[in-house]
């Protein structure tokens, strides 16, 4: 199992496939469906980051306090812009320019995040621990949220306290918008 860095880089890699689907999507449908990918990848990841990476980035480095504040405050925009997206209908016309408005945030917060947050990480972190935040990180997304959710706080203790029940409520509102 690879470390908690490296799947993160990998998420990152499957999100910026995704934007690259829905810029190629030639119909709504197809929209649709890259659009569900998208929110219930970056829903799951900004969670399980919440909850096990960014509390050990404010213990590995000095600065890691403001690293992991700042990357919150960037999942907080995200959440809000994806749950604006998620709440447009297929047929809105300003749906493209919000999922472009999206994809910047996102690129944005990737390259602030594989540029400093993530080699802090490594820096100040052993590798035995790092394993074991990969193995934990995979296994917990299925069970995180799979709708953004920006009023609930970046901070691990509110994606504990708020998550579970989030969880369930979006998978029962996943089962009946299908």
């Amino acid at each position: 199992m690879p470390d908690v860095t490296t799947l993160i880089e990998n998420d990152h890699r499957e999100v910026e496939r995704l934007f690259a689907a829905y810029a190629s999507a030639e119909s709504t449908t197809t929209k649709d469906v890259v659009v569900d990918e998208l929110r219930v990848s970056l829903a799951q990841h900004a969670a399980a980051e919440e909850i096990l990476v960014y509390p050990q980035v404010r213990r590995a480095s000095e600065d890691g306090d403001d690293e992991a504040d700042h990357a919150i405050d960037e999942h907080q925009e995200i959440k809000r812009l994806l749950a604006e997206l998620d709440a447009m209908e297929a047929t809105d016309p300003a749906r493209d320019a919000k999922m472009l408005e999206l994809q910047r945030s996102v690129e944005h917060h990737v390259e602030e995040e594989e540029g400093v947050l993530l080699p802090s990480l490594r820096a100040g972190t052993e590798q035995d621990r790092l394993d074991s935040m990969g193995e934990l990180f995979e296994a917990m997304k299925p069970l995180l949220p799979t709708r953004p959710h920006p009023m609930v706080p970046g901070s691990a203790t509110a994606q504990l306290l708020a998550g579970p029940l989030a969880g369930v409520a979006d998978r029962i509102k996943d089962f009946v918008t299908r």
